[in-house]
């Protein structure tokens, strides 16, 4: 395992240099202290861009994704590649001790998630799934309030999130409408999202999903629709699509209600109709989180195995979209 000298910055490559890696985690990691210095994409264009970004004089760039994992001059790996080489690459990486952390979701299945996390514990290193909503500071607001009991006793959950699709948030990434790549459609892409902040908020974990996929966007669904049956008996019915903007999240409660939407900020509401804002904390973003775990040598509060929940949780809903019943979520083989 790569250890940190006190004081010394955290440094890190990337695998995958597109729209995410650019725009969001090279400035973040950058944010974060960490110096970005070796950089690998099948697009060197795209590579040669993210090194310009992190204004590392070190930097180093490559289309051959291996050489970031074998380089001695890092500690740990950002990858940011489709969902069908996150496993690989990752389990890769550990191999060589680097930490990683890595875009959501950071499998395909339980199975592969499985395998990843007994690679991180044999290796001893760090590994992270980028749950990054949890860290936006209104989803953030909700989670405290539900785990302070502000409501009592959650009973039920109503979670919706959506948006036009990624045609046209990321038209070059066309990956997310193969099946293979992408491992399927919105409720892959949003649905590990909505599960962690719901595991999170609740603090229990999904026992059975019942779950429905419509439409069609190339190979992938289009909108999925679940109800999900937590450990106690609470259940959350969970959307999300490529139809429009959604943003909805309401956690009805045995003393309240905690609601947010596309126009309302969090609030509480009482049984008695009064309601009260939440107060937005401050919140680092994932990449924050990942550098100072691998700095300090600390447990982050994002783990791998929390990325492995989602994982199970999404697999059980395709496989009871595809049967037509209700699916119970697989627990660790380990």
């Amino acid at each position: 395992m790569t250890t940190q000298t006190s004081g010394e910055a955290v440094r890190i490559g990337i695998i995958g240099c597109g729209d995410i890696a650019r725009r969001v985690h090279v400035p973040a990691l950058s944010a974060a202290g960490a110096r970005v210095i070796r950089f690998a994409s099948t697009d060197i264009a795209d590579a040669e861009e993210a090194a310009r970004r992190s204004g590392q004089p070190d930097s180093m760039t490559s289309d051959e994704w291996r050489h970031v994992t074998a380089s001695v001059h890092i500690d740990a790996v950002d990858i940011c590649t489709p969902n069908h080489l996150h496993a690989d690459m990752a389990m890769a990486a550990m191999e060589t001790g680097k930490h990683v952390l890595v875009e959501s979701p950071m499998a395909l299945t339980a199975a592969q998630a499985d395998a990843m996390l007994k690679v991180a514990a044999r290796k001893g290193v760090t590994l992270v799934p980028a749950m990054s909503v949890r860290f936006i500071g209104p989803y953030a607001a909700m989670i405290d309030a539900a785990r302070s009991g502000a409501v009592g006793e959650v009973r039920s959950v109503e979670i919706a999130f959506g948006h036009h699709g990624p045609e046209r948030l990321n038209p070059g990434a066309t990956w997310y409408l193969d099946k293979e790549k992408a491992g399927g459609g919105p409720l892959m892409e949003l649905g590990t999202s909505q599960i962690d902040l719901l595991r999170t908020a609740l603090e229990r974990e999904v026992v059975q999903v019942s779950a429905v996929t419509l439409g069609r966007r190339g190979g992938v669904e289009e909108r999925a629709e679940a109800r999900l049956t937590f450990e106690g008996g609470a259940s959350a019915q969970l959307r999300c699509g490529w139809t429009g903007p959604e943003n909805l999240w309401r956690m009805v409660g045995t003393d309240g209600t905690l609601e947010l939407d596309a126009s309302t900020p969090p609030q509480l509401v009482r049984p008695d109709g009064t309601s009260e804002r939440l107060a937005i904390p401050e919140v680092p973003s994932i990449e924050g989180v990942f550098v100072a775990a691998v700095a300090r040598g600390e447990q982050p509060p994002v783990t791998a195995m929390d990325g492995r929940a989602a994982v199970a949780v999404i697999e059980a809903a395709y496989a009871s979209s595809a049967a037509g019943e209700p699916v119970e979520v697989t627990r660790p083989a380990w």
